[in-house]
């Protein structure tokens, strides 16, 4: 990248980042002028931890990658960390600092997606205090291993789903810190029932399963309460998200098909921070505000008599969405 560049099409990334993996992810680039930057290390190599200390040693704090490999270093961060958690000899300080180094990484891919800054401020620091308490129940961290069982990306869509249904607590004007916290626990927690659902039915889109097909992957809401159960410092409430987190309030969802009044209030939000995000990672550009808007207009428009309507206006809320913005 020795030709003229804009810094818009570089992205700055902190050194140590580099040198705490063993391979180099995507190419990496050192600023010589204010536009002109030198390839060091093609994507793919061994890391030349060699070379970096050395730029470390002349104060480099920071190296370049390309702006359009940015998204593909952060999801890589977030699909190993879903990895390693699985490694047996892996310390339970160890497996907090791996879910505390994914949940950084999806911080940087939605803080694109044009959610409102003081919201997703106030969410973080929900987020950092609810994985405390995690960090201090056994319990829980030896149920967070078993997100290496599932698919690459369900790690990255369980904190996502946490950190979106916080925003939408936040925006509801629930101030309690304890009713925050149960909502970002129980946005991460989700779907740990799928852990122990057969892959072949993992794989498959629910519209594309046969009869049986859906009837295991119903299974996965009971099966998460159950695995959950039996950590005690599990509270009810995160039970009930967990439970409900496929019910619909015209009562369409699933397990048991209950409606609006029957579904517990925290639940009604996860299920709708599940849809959103759902919708969101499968747009081909999913960390843009235009693909959000187009997401919450999809819902509104075909999918909103399913989900709580205040839920939905503090979504609309949280993506400073205003009747100008939804009818550009």
């Amino acid at each position: 990248m020795n030709r003229p560049v804009e810094d818009s099409q570089v992205q700055p990334i902190p050194i140590e980042e580099f040198l705490s993996r063993p391979q180099v992810l995507v190419d990496i680039f050192i600023r010589l002028s204010q536009n002109k930057f030198i390839l060091i290390a093609k994507g793919g190599q061994n890391t030349p931890r060699e070379a970096l200390e050395k730029y470390k040693a002349k104060n480099i704090d920071v190296l370049y990658i390309r702006m359009e490999d940015y998204h593909k270093l952060l999801l890589t961060t977030i699909q190993n960390a879903a990895a390693v958690l699985g490694e047996n000899k892996l310390s339970a300080a160890s497996r907090f600092n791996v879910i505390h180094g994914a949940l950084e990484a999806v911080y940087k891919e939605m803080k694109d997606v044009g959610f409102d800054e003081q919201t997703f401020s106030h969410a973080k620091l929900v987020n950092h205090a609810t994985l405390s308490f995690v960090k201090e129940s056994p319990n829980i961290m030896s149920i967070i291993e078993k997100f290496a069982n599932l698919k690459s990306d369900e790690l990255g869509h369980a904190l996502m789903v946490s950190m979106v249904s916080v925003m939408i607590g936040i925006k509801h004007e629930w101030e309690k810190p304890a009713t925050l916290e149960k909502l970002g626990l129980g946005g991460f927690l989700h779907d740990i029932g799928k852990t122990k659902l057969p892959t072949e039915v993992l794989k498959k889109r629910f519209d594309m399963m046969n009869r049986d097909e859906k009837t295991i992957y119903v299974s996965h809401v009971e099966v998460g309460v159950q695995t959950l159960a039996q950590a005690k410092s599990i509270p009810e409430d995160v039970l009930l998200i967990v439970a409900q987190h496929h019910e619909r309030v015209d009562g369409s969802g699933f397990p048991k098909g209950i409606k609006e009044f029957q579904i517990s209030p925290l639940a009604k939000v996860v299920s709708l921070a599940n849809a959103f995000v759902d919708r969101l990672l499968e747009e081909k550009h999913p960390h843009s505000p235009q693909s959000a808007l187009r997401v919450f207009q999809d819902l509104q428009m075909h999918c909103a008599g399913q989900y709580n309507r205040d839920a939905m206006k503090a979504l609309s809320k949280c993506l400073e969405i205003t009747e100008g913005k939804m009818s550009a």
